[in-house]
């Protein structure tokens, strides 16, 4: 499939955008079969952009909020946790249908994010690019008082980071106004 992405052109990067399978199937596995038809393409998997998203906002013990069911949300904090996080809390929704996560209200996100944060949390992860997070994580991060990083958010900042736009977005949550350091 990266093959039909743009033939011939020259690419700053390509983005597996799906944040439970990239940590079931591995940010590794992954890039290695894009970069079969990208060779030497930066590839960028939601949660690998999630670690660097938090650590840019210096984060080191984390709250996790997932919408799928606990077997699916295992493998996230597993993945975050052989990244060097503290997992805080870890909180799962139990859905199974990407439909139905993409129906969670925003403002229902707000509310999901306080429940779901341990007062210790450095940060909250929320995972998830079916959810609408973006237009939450202000609200979110208001909310609990501390940064947010959600799958679709640090996708875009690392994107838009290795294409050399540096712009800072605070409406799309703090993360937004950090600079990447690979």
């Amino acid at each position: 499939g990266a093959a039909l992405i743009l033939p011939d052109e020259p690419l700053d990067a390509v983005c597996y955008s799906c944040t439970s399978a990239s940590v079931v199937i591995g940010d590794a596995e992954i890039e290695a079969a894009i970069q079969v038809a990208k060779p030497g393409v930066p590839v960028i998997t939601p949660p690998m952009a999630g670690v660097r998203g938090l650590r840019a906002l210096g984060a080191s013990k984390i709250s996790i909020l997932t919408p799928y069911t606990v077997e699916t949300s295992r493998p996230m904090a597993a993945y975050f946790a052989a990244h060097g996080f503290e997992i805080a809390s870890f909180t799962c929704l139990g859905f199974e249908d990407d439909r139905e996560m993409a129906r969670i209200a925003p403002a229902a996100l707000v509310e999901l994010a306080r429940e779901a944060t341990d007062t210790s949390a450095d940060a909250l992860f929320v995972s998830c690019t079916a959810l609408r997070s973006a237009l939450a994580v202000t609200g979110m991060e208001k909310t609990i008082g501390r940064p947010v990083v959600t799958s679709n958010q640090a996708t875009a900042w690392n994107c838009l980071r290795l294409c050399g736009d540096d712009t800072p977005r605070p409406e799309f949550g703090r993360l937004m106004t950090q600079p990447f350091a690979a």
